[in-house]
């Protein structure tokens, strides 16, 4: 089994996830028919 030599940074833990949260959230953005104001679609309010 593969043991790691050193600990893992918090920064580089972090900084890992967070890629791959970014990647995720990714939505279109619509414009409010009434106002013009970017709006998120829906089913992610």
């Amino acid at each position: 089994m593969a043991v790691p030599k050193q600990k893992t940074s918090r920064a580089r833990t972090h900084r890992r996830r967070a890629a791959n949260l970014y990647k995720a959230i990714k939505v279109n953005v619509t414009k409010c028919p009434n106002c013009g104001e970017p709006k998120l679609p829906i089913e992610y309010v």
